[in-house]
């Protein structure tokens, strides 16, 4: 199974997933280096040293997540209305709605170059 064609597209599946369940409750984290752990047990043959480093690995993924994504999004998204609030004079959230947009362009940029490779 690990070695099919399409045996990718299962581990966007539970990406997707996982990323909407943190909308739910942050402990659906949890399951990151579990699903870590599955894809190094089907694709490598287990080492002591693989597992160290699959540990490693797993921790680090959930750490940038924990920090990086869910929290460092909601700083910037801050600091951008700080930004346009007290520096440019807007109304309040317009920092916020201006983040979301770049946000959005963002991703659909992403699809779209996706799409063309």
């Amino acid at each position: 199974m690990a070695g099919e064609k399409h045996a990718l597209r299962w581990i966007i599946l539970i990406a997707y997933l996982i990323g909407l369940s943190i909308g739910v409750h942050l402990l659906s984290l949890l399951i990151v280096p579990a699903i870590v752990f599955v894809y190094y047990f089907k694709t490598h043959t287990p080492t002591t040293k693989g597992i160290v480093y699959t540990a490693a690995i797993s921790l680090g993924i959930l750490g940038c997540i924990q920090i990086g994504i869910i929290q460092g999004m909601l700083e910037i998204a801050a600091d951008f209305d700080l930004l346009f609030v007290n520096s440019f004079g807007l109304p309040f959230a317009s920092g916020i709605i201006f983040y979301g947009i770049l946000i959005l362009a963002a991703i659909l940029l992403s699809l779209a170059y996706t799409r063309n490779r």
